[in-house]
Order: C-alpha cells, then structure tokens, then sequence
C-alpha cells in the first residue's frame, strides 16, 4: 500500500514523542511492505527513486520566520498533490495535527489521524506568563485546538496512543467511539544494547561520578515537564542524601542554570543537553531512579525506556502515565515537592531486585506490533 505520512517532526528535527513515534513508526510500515512517502518540514534529499526505505518529501520553510507551521500548511498542498497525481496514494495518515487544509482533505482518499494528546491538556492551568501565553498561542492555544477539532472531524479513522487520550477525545468531541482505535507506541530496544566501556566513556565525558543517580529526561524549557519541581525535590533531597541529578533534553538551559544557582544545588546537578541513542542508553543504564514529574503526557515514552533497564520509576499521577508505566511504579500527585522528594528517597533505598513483572509489562509494547496494528486499519479503511 502507497502511504503519505504527513508530520511536524521528523529526523533530523525531533522534538518529542510524536518526532519518535514518526521516525519509528514509519520504517516499521516499511518492513511490512507499505510504500511510505513523508511530508515534513524541511530540507531533504531526493529519495523518491528507491522503495527500499521511508522516502521523505521536504516541504521548504523559511526557519527564521515566524509561523512554521502556517507555512507548512500553505505548501503542502501543492506539493502533496503533485506526487498524488504522478503515483497515486492509497491512504494519508496524519500524525498529530500537521495537516489542515479549508475544505478538510487536500485528495479525496481515506485518511486516517494519529492524536498524542489533546491540544487542551496542554495548557498548565495558572496565572503565570508561560500559562497566559500557552492560551494564546502555541499548542495549547484556542486557534490550535479548533485546527486540531477540525483534524479529528475529517478523519475517517483515529489512532489514539492511549487509552487516557481516546477517553479524552469522546470526552471532548463529537467522534464515534468505533472509530478510534488504540494503538500503544513502541520503545526503542536497542537502547539496552551496551558494553562497561561505553558507559565508562560516559562517566568521564559529563563527570559523572560514583554517586547515586537521579535522572530526567525531557525537555529542560516546557514547564509542563515539570522539571521545576523536580530541582525543587532534588534541593530538599540532598539534604539528606548524597547523590547527583542528571538532566537530558533539548531547550534553553537559561532557567534551569538559574534555578540551580538559587538553590544552591550546582555542584550536583549535570545538565546534558540532547543526546544520541548511544548516550542516553548510558543515562538509562547508570541511574539508579528514574523520574518524570510532568504535568500532562498522553503517552510517556521515557517510562519504557527507563522499564528497559529495571529502573525504579517516580512519575506523576497524570494522563497516560498510570496506563504506561509498570506495575510497581511509584505514583505521585503533580506538582508535590515533598511527595516526590520521599518517594525518590524510598526508591534510593530499596533497589529493583526483581525485574520478571517489568519484562512481561514491556511485553505489549513494541513498534513491529505498533505497525502491524495500524496496517490493519489502512487495509479497513480501503472497504469503504
């Protein structure tokens, strides 16, 4: 099947889960025999000549203009039109909400639409900057959840990629409960392919030394990752205990740098930036806890890449989390300073020991069925 995949992320430019969810998702539908043709912002090279792997189509932006996504979406349809009419597509499948176009679909195929998470679970509810301005523009704003409200409406399928999002989306739209199907993402299993040198490597490089291991992975400049809270917690903690925090993530460190200054914390935090696949395996590998203090995920990628290597898991109680994260995971309530701060020092002090109920938990997760799944919806789609 001739598929039009069309997205806001993809590599080189990943930002978050739906970046991976795109790279990962595609190559799959790929091994199965699917011709997968990406539209993304961006420059790529002309790889419309081989079937052999996922060919990417980039839709030119002008990055130092404001508006990236406006710009995406008047270019598109052009574009996407004129490979449609050299060889035709059978489905479109839209990942999140990077396709809009007035009339509602630019050809007249089946399309089917993946939603991470609603456009309105991504405002923080406060009266701070970062919340006004999340309302009235980015993700969160009221012009982007009508474009996503109109994304929903034209599909003739949906994918949720949990059940927390489906729910939201019955919830909050008019959409037929038998057509959104769930479909869990994968996690990456080379991850936990690593060797003692690599991670030695990794010691030396970022000086990180014997101490016990705090780890955070997300972006460091989205307060609804909630890694203020976080720094918070890790102040109190060490305190009491003498460990390191190691923060992974693309963003401005700007506030964060801050934020350590003012608590004093400096010498025991270790801020990364973005790593490669090789070099967060090593994060994963060498922390002792993992933690994710977000204010809202709809899936949580991060909890089964930390599950991969059997690490004791501090999450909020929010959205997705509770249905991703393995049984024995230590839930907290969002935003609670002291709560986390006990519950990454009950887990500094009582190690995993046993790992067999995490195996089987990981089990249901994997990008092959992830992809097997949704094939058997383009091929449902193709009957009517």
């Amino acid at each position: 099947m001739r598929i039009a995949f069309i997205t806001f992320e993809y590599p080189p430019n990943i930002i978050g889960g739906a970046g991976v969810y795109a790279e990962k998702l595609t190559n799959e539908l790929v091994k199965l025999g699917h011709e997968v043709i990406v539209f993304a912002p961006g420059d790529y090279p002309d790889s419309l000549g081989s079937n052999s792997s996922v060919q990417v189509v980039g839709v030119n932006i002008k990055s130092n203009f404001p508006l990236q996504s406006v710009q995406f979406w008047l270019k598109l349809p052009s574009i996407l039109k004129g490979v449609h009419e050299k060889k035709p597509f059978d489905t479109v499948h839209v990942n999140g909400s990077s396709y809009w176009f007035i009339p509602g679909k630019i050809i007249d195929i089946p399309h089917v639409a993946t939603i991470h998470h609603l456009s309105k679970d991504s405002r923080l509810i406060g009266h701070d900057l970062f919340s006004i301005l999340s309302f009235i523009s980015g993700e969160a704003s009221i012009i982007y959840q009508s474009l996503q409200q109109k994304v929903i409406r034209f599909a003739d399928r949906i994918i949720a990629v949990s059940n927390y999002t489906k729910g939201q989306i019955l919830t909050t739209y008019d959409y037929p409960d038998n057509k959104i199907t769930v479909i869990h993402n994968g996690y990456d299993t080379s991850l936990s392919l690593l060797n003692e040198e690599n991670m030695l490597n990794f010691r030396r490089r970022f000086n990180v030394d014997n101490r016990p291991i705090i780890l955070f992975v997300g972006r460091i400049d989205d307060p609804r990752k909630g890694l203020d809270i976080l720094l918070e917690s890790f102040s109190i903690l060490s305190k009491k205990v003498d460990a390191q925090l190691l923060i992974v993530g693309k963003g401005s460190k700007n506030s964060v740098n801050k934020k350590v200054r003012d608590l004093g914390i400096g010498p025991k935090v270790i801020i990364t930036g973005y790593l490669c696949s090789a070099d967060l395996a090593c994060c994963y590998a060498i922390c002792d806890v993992y933690v994710c203090p977000s204010f809202m995920e709809g899936f949580g990628l991060t909890l089964l890449e930390a599950a991969t290597f059997g690490k004791r898991i501090v999450a909020s109680d929010v959205g997705a989390i509770p249905e991703v994260a393995y049984p024995g995971t230590f839930l907290i309530k969002p935003g609670n300073v002291n709560e986390l701060s006990e519950a990454i020092s009950a887990c500094l002090q009582k190690p995993m020991t046993d790992t067999s109920s995490i195996k089987k938990h990981l089990q249901s997760y994997s990008w092959s069925n992830c992809a097997e799944l949704t094939s058997k919806i383009y091929d449902e789609m193709q009957k009517y």
